[in-house]
C-alpha cells in the first residue's frame, strides 16, 4: 500500500461506517463514486500536457 492510497481509504472507511440501512450505503456509495470521480477529473486537468499552439491553415486568418 502506497501513502497515496491512504486517503481514499480512510474516505471509504468513514463513509462506509456511516451507511446504516440500505438507503444510506446507496447514498454513501453514490457519494464516494462522485469524489472519485472528482478526483478523478482535477487530477487529469493538473497533469494534461499543455497543448501545442496550432499553426493557422493556409488561407485562414
Amino acid at each position: 500500500m502506497t501513502i497515496r492510497t491512504l486517503p481514499p481509504a480512510i474516505v471509504y472507511a468513514i463513509a462506509g461506517s456511516l451507511a446504516t440501512d440500505l438507503a444510506s450505503g446507496a447514498l454513501v456509495a453514490v457519494s464516494v463514486m462522485m469524489l472519485a470521480a472528482i478526483a478523478w477529473f482535477v487530477g487529469r486537468r493538473l497533469t494534461a500536457p499543455a497543448s501545442p499552439a496550432r499553426e493557422p491553415t493556409p488561407g485562414q486568418p
